[in-house]
């Protein structure tokens, strides 16, 4: 009885270890150095739902634009990040979007005028001190031009970014 014990308990080690191997071989196989092809099965920016960029001169002029700060803004591809903070009382309600003027300024390389619109919703409520930081990724491919760059002014921050496609 003491010696089928044993076995059982050798067996059960022996697949605990085997199955530990095999989840340390698919975390080995799963990474990869190359990040210059990153695969992107969720959408252009790799967030569900993909953030599309808006081009309409009337929402640039009457979305919310509720006070924030753009900490730091990257563009990897098609995708404009945006790290921004912001104060209220949480980001459940915020509405965000990336609205481009429609505009195109003929210049080298071409330009264009963004803006980021933030609303939440507690417009009239008790005023909030919380700050919260987001980082957002939105598909600009919608605002290429012709050539193969385009100058991008965000007015949120006086601040300019060269896309290259």
């Amino acid at each position: 009885m003491l010696k089928n014990l044993a076995v059982k308990k050798d067996g059960t080690k022996m697949i605990l270890k085997t199955m530990m191997f095999i989840f340390i071989g698919f975390l080995i196989i799963s990474c990869s150095d190359n990040d210059d092809q990153r695969i992107d099965p969720i959408g252009i920016c790799g967030v569900e739902p993909s953030i599309s960029t808006i081009v309409s001169s009337e929402q640039f002029e009457t979305a919310p634009s509720e006070e924030l700060t753009i900490d730091h803004m990257s563009i990897q591809g098609d995708c404009l990040i945006i790290g921004f903070s912001a104060g209220g009382c949480n980001t459940e309600n915020w509405t965000i979007r990336l609205i481009d003027s429609g505009n195109i300024m003929e210049s080298n390389p071409s330009q264009r005028t963004v803006r980021l619109s933030k609303g939440s919703g507690e417009i009239g409520e008790i005023p909030c001190l919380a700050l919260f930081t987001q980082e957002l990724a939105f598909d600009i491919s919608n605002l290429r031009v012709d050539g193969t760059q385009v100058l991008l002014n965000i007015v949120n921050d006086n601040n300019t970014i060269l896309y290259r496609y």
